[in-house]
């Protein structure tokens, strides 16, 4: 299946305040049971959805692979994976998708006055407030980043995606470990391009969902993950549209929520994991 076309357009950007406004705005904001109330759980009819490449969200293309969304009485197409939730957004609003699982940047985008809606989450915890376990901070050998003391971060090129969840974890990492943001250099990278950057010398270290730290500590051979979790802020990933696809296609929505999985983002703990360094091993 070919990809949706994709606009190129600058990342959104989520600050910790965007973030809490936007938590704000959403409490009313419309949601699926607005404009369909009294509709069939049952559905049917067909729509296209787009995800981003994350170990949590595989519900989509396992739904799909399942055959849970015929079973559901629908026709679920889906837009090969995104690299980012930036570009994700980027295909809802262009119609080349009508609904999306996306985290960060959609918070991003709702505090930003784009005209979308929530109408339910794929990730998250109900247990507990930080989950992140699926977060990793990667790095080459070479580079002499120390897990015991996070500070020799500073001066180093680091890989992340503007606007997403990987950039709000490096952000909250830094402050947590005393390091100004100022005294590291971002390099706007997708996940799938993190290995190349580190492999060519373009990136000290990398910051990541998996499946991405996995990938890049198999692809570089020098390449060690140094931190991983740490309950450093909640992991949630939403499940929007635009108001006017679900103004006119509401049962539809209700049954791809219906069928759709949500699998849980982390193990259930919040200890941060300190690997030892490969020339220490």
């Amino acid at each position: 299946m070919p990809p949706c076309e994709r606009r190129s357009r600058a990342p959104l950007a989520a600050s910790g305040t965007a973030l809490v406004l936007s938590l704000t705005a959403c409490t009313g904001a419309s949601t699926v049971d607005d404009g369909v109330e009294g509709a069939s759980a049952a559905g049917s009819g067909s729509l296209s959805a787009g995800y981003v490449g994350s170990i949590d969200q595989l519900g989509l293309p396992i739904a799909a692979e399942t055959g849970t969304f015929e079973d559901h009485g629908l026709d679920v197409t889906l837009a090969a994976p995104f690299p980012t939730g930036v570009d994700a957004i980027n295909a809802l609003e262009a119609g080349d998708v009508d609904v999306i699982q996306v985290g960060v940047p959609g918070l991003a985008a709702l505090d930003s006055g784009v005209d979308l809606v929530i109408v339910g989450h794929y990730s998250g915890s109900a247990a507990q407030r930080n989950v992140d376990d699926t977060m990793s901070l990667v790095a080459v050998e070479d580079a002499d980043i120390d897990p015991e003391d996070l500070t020799t971060l500073e001066g180093r090129t680091i890989a992340t995606s503007l606007g997403t969840i990987n950039h709000l974890y490096l952000l909250a990492l830094l402050e947590e470990e005393g390091v100004d943001p100022e005294d590291v250099d971002l390099v706007n990278t997708a996940p799938p391009d993190m290995p190349v950057a580190l492999e060519t010398g373009g990136a000290d270290a990398a910051v990541a969902w998996d499946p991405w730290p996995l990938t890049v500590t198999d692809q570089v051979e020098s390449a060690w993950e140094v931190v991983r979790g740490g309950g450093y802020l909640p992991y949630v990933g939403y499940v929007m549209t635009t108001p006017e696809y679900l103004a006119g296609n509401g049962e539809t929505v209700r049954a791809f929520l219906t069928a759709a999985p949500s699998p849980t983002s982390g193990s259930g703990t919040t200890r941060r994991t300190r690997p030892t360094p490969p020339h220490a091993g």
